[in-house]
């Protein structure tokens, strides 16, 4: 493991389990959960593809998860490439046989290849265009939102791979998801938070599957800064219980 990523790895979330068991294996597992930026890594001064990369790499994980459906990471790079974010496409490529894949994307194409125009055609990205055109809601926005989201665009603009899990930044997308699911409650657009916390939940749910199915492993799980927070809390959580939760980064578990 290179020497700087040994000073960062406190920051990282690296959640250290011990006591998970799968037949007769009972051994200690090791996640680290990093954010990733996705087009915001091209050119990035701080935090850019190569950097993602070498976190991913000097951790020496036995598997990395990755922001890709399971039914797709075995996919074409052209297929994966139309659908994902770069580095995601690039890290299943070059952990492929390792890579496993644990986002959501709705469950009408559960099991099935995502169609052409899905993302175009789907309800919440429709409501989404019309929510914007709708003056009367719109007004009714709350204007807190907006500050919460430049003060997340600063962070991001000098983003680390250690700023990006020490906190800050989940609390925000925290604060605004409060603020979203209380101003389209009980609209037509509420769908479009339903769908974001679904999508949360069944990240979290995926990935928590992988870990207990590969006790002894050291796992690293990649995925967008707005989901991140929830995918810690949720294994924090799920394994607190029957499980001992021997160690945990720096800022993490409570944003």
């Amino acid at each position: 493991m290179q020497s700087w990523l040994r000073g960062v790895l406190p920051f990282l979330c690296l959640i250290i389990l011990a006591g998970i068991t799968k037949g007769s294996q009972t051994d200690r597992t090791e996640v680290l959960v990093v954010s990733s930026l996705h087009s915001a890594h091209r050119d990035h001064a701080t935090f850019d593809y190569d950097v993602l990369f070498s976190v991913v790499r000097d951790f020496d994980p036995d598997f990395v998860g990755l922001e890709i459906r399971p039914e797709d990471i075995g996919m074409g790079e052209k297929y994966l490439s139309s659908n994902y974010p770069r580095e995601m496409v690039e890290l299943a490529r070059r952990y492929q046989g390792r890579a496993f894949g644990f986002d959501w994307l709705g469950h009408e194409i559960t099991g099935a290849p995502i169609p052409e125009s899905y993302f175009k055609d789907l309800h919440v990205t429709k409501l989404s265009s019309e929510l914007a055109e709708n003056e009367a809601m719109m007004a009714k926005k709350p204007e807190q939102i907006a500050q919460l989201e430049q003060e997340q665009a600063d962070i991001i603009a000098t983003a680390t791979p250690a700023s990006l899990a020490d906190g800050r930044y989940g609390a925000l997308c925290r604060q605004i998801d409060e603020l979203e699911q209380s101003w389209l409650a009980g609209s037509r657009y509420e769908p479009i938070v339903a769908f974001a916390r679904q999508r949360d939940e069944e990240i979290a749910r995926n990935l928590i599957r992988f870990i207990e199915n590969h006790p002894g492993s050291r796992i690293v799980a990649v995925l967008g800064a707005d989901h991140r927070t929830f995918a810690v809390e949720a294994v924090l959580d799920h394994f607190a219980g029957s499980k001992v939760v021997k160690g945990t980064s720096k800022g993490d578990g409570a944003n």
